[in-house]
């Protein structure tokens, strides 16, 4: 038998864990980490206030004016077009649907479709003015985490595992949960991809090895492979070489590591109760983010959870209940178990959609409620990694459509959830076909300092 031969034989179940189906929504392996990590940054460019990341992903855009944007004159103009907005939509402005009032001690003023959140809002800033550079899904969503329009740009967890990798040898330092889409490596080594699983069912495909291959074959296979690629690689300086041993060495790890991380019957009854597993309506988001709570507790450094079915461009007055009381309980519990564990200090918790809603009825064309795209003025929730709590940053105008102080676009954004992790966004580069990438795209950006306490 040849040697290659003899190798893709015994290296089988890794394979398939390694390579799984490639694609959108599939499953990708990220990056060991560890001392095989690319050598470029020899420690933090600032003190971190943040170890590890998890970021919510409201995918659609959640309403302001459902959840934190009290506008008077909203309920003033009601079913009326304003003329000061009606070069910019004909649709009459639509009141918030729901009432509102000041909850915690800070007294922020927040929906009561989520009563949950309102009990740990003092832990939490509200940034109203999030901006992005596109009123469409697919380049606004790839603006948010690859500060580029095109989707052939890496994800800003790919560019945290690049720079910082995994705190676990045996897990990939960047994950996705509830979904598979902007977790590209772009240019970068292949092995910095985000790691799709399952949370519901089997995590991955082909954990178990073939019941012929003794794990000690499987293991001489898999070094054998990676020491081939880094002998390769330190002849070549081919970092690709070098990103397919380390993508091989790691799904061997995974396939006895991750069945036990996201083991979730190992939680004692009132966690499960805590995220609302218990009941249909919470589950799905109360798994992820339990799941992302043990993924964070075990070494990843960054996890992203998608929540998708936030276009509400009808049907507003039905589906947003439904959507904020699946996220209020888990995230809520969310934010109480880091804290409880004394992980929230160095964990940064960031929910955000790619851009806002308008205050005008758009759903009024088609029938009941809805709300359009509005990418100049978007909510952002975070707690813990050294953020401020009980704090509203940014204003927007009388209508809310408007940013009129404190603007954060995406980039902003992201640069400053890379300096809550010690990293600078100006620094963090990449070369190639003799240009300077960096994770926040080519325009400019700041970090917003202001958002830390």
């Amino acid at each position: 038998m040849k040697r290659r031969d003899l190798i893709k034989r015994l290296s089988v179940g890794t394979t398939g864990v390694a390579l799984g189906l490639g694609g959108f929504g599939q499953r990708v392996l990220a990056s060991a980490g560890g001392a095989d990590q690319y050598p470029i940054f020899s420690g933090h460019h600032f003190l971190p206030r943040a170890r590890r990341v998890i970021f919510i992903w409201q995918a659609g855009g959640m309403s302001p004016y459902e959840s934190f944007e009290n506008k008077a004159l909203l309920h003033k103009l009601h079913d009326k077009s304003p003329v000061k907005h009606r070069d910019a939509c004909s649709a009459a402005c639509l009141r918030p649907l729901y009432n509102f009032s000041q909850q915690g001690q800070s007294g922020i003023e927040m929906s009561d479709q989520f009563p949950h959140l309102a009990k740990v809002i003092d832990d939490m800033t509200i940034v109203k003015t999030l901006q992005n550079f596109a009123p469409a899904h697919p380049q606004a969503s790839n603006f948010l985490f690859s500060g580029e329009r095109l989707n052939d740009k890496p994800s800003l967890g790919a560019w945290v595992n690049y720079a910082l990798g995994s705190d676990n040898p045996h897990l990939p330092g960047f994950v996705a949960l509830g979904g598979a889409e902007n977790i590209s490596n772009g240019f970068l080594p292949s092995d910095l991809h985000g790691v799709f699983f399952e949370t519901e069912g089997r995590a991955l495909d082909f954990l178990d090895n073939p019941r012929a291959i003794s794990a000690r074959q499987q293991q001489a296979a898999v070094k054998q492979v990676a020491d081939l690629d880094r002998l390769y690689a330190s002849i070549s300086g081919d970092d690709k070489a070098r990103a397919h041993g380390k993508v091989f060495e790691l799904a061997y790890k995974m396939q006895s590591s991750i069945p036990q991380v996201l083991d979730l019957q190992q939680e004692p009854d009132y966690i499960h109760e805590a995220y609302g597993l218990n009941d249909e309506a919470t589950r799905k988001v109360g798994v992820d983010l339990l799941s992302a709570r043990r993924l964070l507790e075990q070494g990843v450094r960054f996890v992203r959870v998608t929540d998708g079915g936030w276009d509400h461009h009808s049907g507003l007055d039905q589906q947003f209940p439904e959507k904020a009381r699946g996220l209020d309980k888990p995230l809520s519990a969310l934010i109480s178990d880091l804290k409880q564990r004394g992980m929230l200090d160095d964990t940064l918790v960031v929910v955000a959609g790619e851009f806002g809603r308008t205050p005008f009825n758009e759903g009024k064309f088609i029938g009941g409620f809805g709300r359009g795209h509005n990418p100049d003025a978007g909510i952002v929730m975070l707690a813990g990694g050294g953020i401020r709590q009980g704090f509203v940053y940014g204003e927007t105008d009388e209508f809310g459509f408007k940013t009129v102080k404190d603007p954060v676009n995406v980039n902003d954004l992201n640069a400053t959830i890379l300096y809550a992790l010690g990293l600078d966004h100006m620094r963090l580069t990449y070369e190639l076909g003799g240009r300077t990438f960096k994770p926040t795209g080519v325009g400019e950006c700041r970090i917003v300092r202001d958002l830390f306490a």
